[in-house]
């Protein structure tokens, strides 16, 4: 059993046992729940009108203007994501 040196405490080699990590709280995890459900269901929508566009088509042209709006839309939901937690992670 190693004692610790005179002078200094358990707490001060490393004891952490003691302390508990604090994650986001419970609105910030049902945001990013919600954000998630809503983003994940946007990519399906977008992959879901890719192959429909496509095999109506037969050819791979066109094919954006299928999905522009719906793309746009999400791309734009991810992209102020990504900024909105750049703001917010310097404050952590």
């Amino acid at each position: 059993m190693s004692a610790a040196a005179p002078g200094t405490s358990k707490a001060a080699h490393g004891d952490v046992a003691g302390k508990k990590k604090k994650g986001p709280g419970a609105l910030a995890t049902a945001y990013l729940v919600i954000y998630n459900v809503v983003m994940t269901a946007g990519w399906l929508v977008i992959a879901v009108g890719l192959v429909r566009a496509y095999l109506a088509r037969g050819s791979y042209h066109g094919l954006y203007y299928s999905i522009e709006r719906p793309l746009k839309f999400f791309q734009t939901g991810a992209l102020l994501e990504v900024r909105k937690s750049t703001k917010t992670s310097q404050y952590i």
